[in-house]
């Protein structure tokens, strides 16, 4: 099994010639318990519950995350479009995720006339030691040793 996914080159090996009539998931790091629990949600459900949520993500400007350490970063939301993947295969031509259910918006890294908003620090695991990246306007500025989160 990958590590990682495959969505983005299947995605785009569905627009070829011929292969209009797959259906595809994406699905790294399966195991009997993603059989026995995502596998067998209510896909209907799940893309009530997407169709819902997309419109309040295309909505946001920003996003906070408090991270178990405590650090907190906030992304920069603006410009990009909010894309879910429901889980839905029913229909020929599609590729997805599994297990799906998920709303995601990608974080606006800036350009030559309007900067990122993107800044704060990012608890990482690097060669089995925990660190903290810092981000100012979508650049890491800073790589170091764990330090205590800035208070909220």
């Amino acid at each position: 099994m990958p590590e990682f996914s495959a969505t983005a080159p299947l995605k785009a090996y569905l627009k070829e010639p011929g292969t209009a009539h797959l259906r595809i998931a994406s699905m790294p790091g399966l195991n009997r318990q993603m059989l026995e629990t995502g596998l067998s949600a209510d896909y209907g459900k799940i893309g009530r519950r997407c169709a819902a949520i997309q419109p309040i993500m295309q909505a946001a400007t920003m996003a906070e995350v408090e991270f178990s350490t405590g650090h907190r970063a906030t992304f920069d939301l603006r410009f990009n479009e909010a894309h879910g993947s429901d889980g839905n295969l029913q229909q020929p031509g599609r590729c997805t995720n599994l297990p799906g259910g998920e709303i995601y918006k990608v974080p606006f890294e800036g350009n030559d006339a309007i900067g990122s908003l993107t800044a704060g620090d990012l608890p990482i695991m690097h060669n089995g030691e925990p660190h903290v990246l810092t981000a100012e306007k979508n650049r890491i500025i800073l790589f170091c040793l764990p330090k205590p989160p800035s208070p909220p």
